[in-house]
């Protein structure tokens, strides 16, 4: 495998190793997440739905008592209606409460509640119609004693659900707090392990690098110094293998040079002796030459001596050769002038013909 795809698996197994400690990271969140949804949209509105209920129902008694104590009609229309508007209000909140109660024991406490919350309904119509027929004596005495039990009833059972709730939040923000810590023992425990195999890869990588670039450092230093003799390891297919390989190759060829090399010195040696020989040889030939020279240098000079006095007695005779013409020449003007002078005088006296 080449350095490039061997980083490049590095790099993807890294970038794996992140993903998946990123989706588990997200998986432990979405845990927790879910745990907070549960206590924000039905343990904390339950808990405020059982709160409502209970101030709802105080309010209905508090209407209901105010009807029992109204001095005139007008008064007692106004509090009815008061008491209708809480009446439908505490409804309202049962039916909250009823969509809110997940747990079979929630169900449980809602359906006891809205029981004895019926049946205080009920019993307060029952009391109007005791209070229109019989008085407000028996209708307080019908408070004091059905409906004070009812009452209590249906405090206990508010209470019940109310300490349920907070129970269940208690519960839900404990096991926010495990998966908190889970969540955080987990992602140690996948962090340290990442950190582990990533060390792992890069001292691999690392030394998958190293070697062969160590190999290589010391045969171009044992190159360098001129050891051509030590072995190299050139195993692997990578690029440094390749550059070991090609250190391998240039060892190999400096050593078949420097052996060529080696040969044609001696060749050279003993041509050099040989060569040595035969100028010695040409040495004496040359003196020999020179010997001979030098006796033909003699003879030429003593030569060119005689050519020197024969060049000298040919210009001597050349002089006299150029006088002894110049004497004829002047000889032969002579003559001629006589001739001239001759002829003149026989045409003179008619005696040409004499002469021819």
């Amino acid at each position: 495998m080449g350095k490039d795809l061997r980083l490049l698996f590095a790099f993807c197994l890294i970038g794996l190793i992140v993903l998946v400690v990123a989706a588990l990271s997200i998986m432990r969140l979405s845990h927790l997440n879910d745990e907070i949804s549960v206590v924000a949209n039905h343990r904390v509105p339950a808990l405020e739905a059982s709160a409502g209920i209970l101030t709802s129902f105080l309010n209905y008694r508090l209407q209901n008592s105010n009807i029992l104590s109204a001095t005139s009609a007008e008064e007692r229309i106004e509090y009815e209606r008061i008491l209708t508007q809480a009446k439908t209000q505490l409804s309202d909140q049962l039916n909250r409460m009823s969509e809110l109660a997940k747990a079979e024991e929630a169900k449980a406490l809602t359906d006891a509640l809205i029981r004895d919350i019926s049946r205080f309904f009920a019993l307060q119509v029952e009391q109007m119609t005791l209070l229109d027929t019989a008085g407000l004596d028996e209708a307080l005495l019908m408070q004091n004693q059905e409906m004070k039990m009812l009452r209590e009833a249906v405090t206990n059972d508010v209470r019940s659900l109310v300490d349920f709730q907070k129970q269940r939040i208690r519960d839900s923000d404990d096991q926010t707090n495990q998966v908190y810590d889970q969540s955080l023992m987990f992602l140690g425990i996948i962090l340290l392990m990442s950190i582990v195999l990533v060390f792992l890869l890069a001292t691999l990588f690392t030394k998958s690098i190293l070697r062969p670039t160590r190999v290589a450092l010391s045969a171009a230093e044992s190159i360098a110094n001129g050891d051509l003799t030590q072995p190299i390891e050139d195993d692997g297919d990578d690029e440094l293998a390749q550059l070991v390989a090609a250190l391998v190759q240039m060892q190999s060829n400096l050593r078949h040079a420097i052996e060529e090399i080696k040969e044609s010195s001696d060749m050279l040696a003993s041509t050099s002796e040989e060569l040595s020989i035969v100028t010695q040889q040409s040495n004496n030939g040359i003196n020999e030459q020179n010997q001979q020279l030098e006796m033909s240098v003699s003879a030429v000079t003593e030569l060119t001596a005689a050519i020197a006095e024969v060049a000298r007695n040919a210009v001597g005779t050349s002089k006299e050769s150029e006088n002894a013409n110049q004497k004829a020449s002047t000889g032969k003007m002579q003559v001629q002038n006589t001739i001239s002078e001759v002829q003149a005088v026989l045409k003179k006296y008619g005696c040409n013909r004499y002469w021819t």
